[in-house]
């Protein structure tokens, strides 16, 4: 986890810290885990660390603002950044030594972290959703009117967006499923709320995505709607983390649900006295960052 400029590593089993180490500047959270090494992005910079010791293997200056999480595939980080003009920049970073294999302009209003599958890498922008290969070579493009707040997720067969209204008057955010093969619509879904958190979660057989107070399923095939619920607190806080048969799902008030897929009823909740980051998933173990501790639930 992160808190200000330092990373902390914990026993998953007793809580013990296991190492802590200092970056430069101030972290925002959003870390990445590949192949033995945490890539932690920190204002202008992204870090590589090795995830036993905490020692840093490398840094990658971005020069400007790291604005969503990297991911990691095929030997590369894929970090956004902003840039002095408002507009944004992809890079691909290799995992090996930390440099620059190339770069992409983006929207960074428009778009979240990457997703990638199958040697692509699907991003959104100012005209819709981009596939590009991992060497940055241009595959499709897909005409999109995209307004704000775009995140993308992937199943390889599947490429699915979730869309923020166009703006905060505007109830219409949506899901929008894709052909991977040419970026084709599939099908699209539209709610009646102005903001969605995150991007879709793919299931087995179903989506799962916030939006505003209110967690949704959705069918991948037909993109129809199987259920809606409240979540306990005001307004959801981020996307769901889904394991086994469960949603886990935090939102304002300092709330944790834990919500059936079935039938979306509410299986139990937790209510803390403080702030709290979105949950992680591990071997059957929840971890949540919970003012200046962090928890972990069975």
């Amino acid at each position: 986890m992160t808190a200000g400029s330092n990373v902390h590593a914990f026993d998953p089993e007793s809580g013990e810290k296991l190492w802590q180490t200092s970056v430069e500047n101030e972290t925002d959270g959003g870390i990445a885990y590949d192949d033995g090494s945490l890539y932690v992005p920190s204002a202008t910079s992204l870090h590589a660390l090795d995830a036993t010791t905490g020692t840093q293997q490398w840094r990658y200056e971005t020069g400007e603002g790291i604005v969503y999480p990297p991911v990691v595939a095929d030997g590369k980080v894929f970090v956004p950044s902003t840039t002095q003009s408002a507009s944004g920049l992809l890079a691909a970073v290799e995992t090996s030594s930390g440099e620059e294999a190339w770069t992409e302009p983006i929207d960074f209003g428009r778009s979240g972290t990457p997703a990638v599958s199958d040697g692509t890498v699907y991003y959104a922008g100012d005209d819709g959703v981009t596939a590009i290969d991992t060497d940055g070579n241009e595959k499709w493009a897909a005409p999109a009117a995209i307004s704000r707040g775009v995140e993308i997720s992937t199943d390889g067969d599947t490429v699915y967006y979730t869309e923020n209204g166009s703006d905060y008057f505007d109830y219409n955010s949506k899901l929008v499923a894709l052909d991977p093969s040419d970026g084709s619509e599939k099908w699209e879904y539209t709610t009646e709320l102005p903001s969605m958190y995150g991007p879709a979660v793919v299931g087995t057989d179903a989506l799962y995505f916030s939006a505003t107070d209110k967690v949704f399923k959705i069918n991948k095939e037909s993109g129809s709607e199987e259920w809606q619920t409240s979540v306990s607190g005001y307004e959801v806080s981020g996307a769901p983390v889904l394991y086994g048969d469960a949603l886990y799902v935090t939102s304002g008030g300092f709330e944790l649900d834990a919500i059936n897929t079935s039938d979306g009823t509410k299986r139990w909740n937790g209510t803390f006295k403080t702030g709290r980051y979105d949950p992680v998933l591990a071997d059957g173990t929840l971890y949540l960052s919970v003012g200046k501790n962090v928890r972990a639930f069975e």
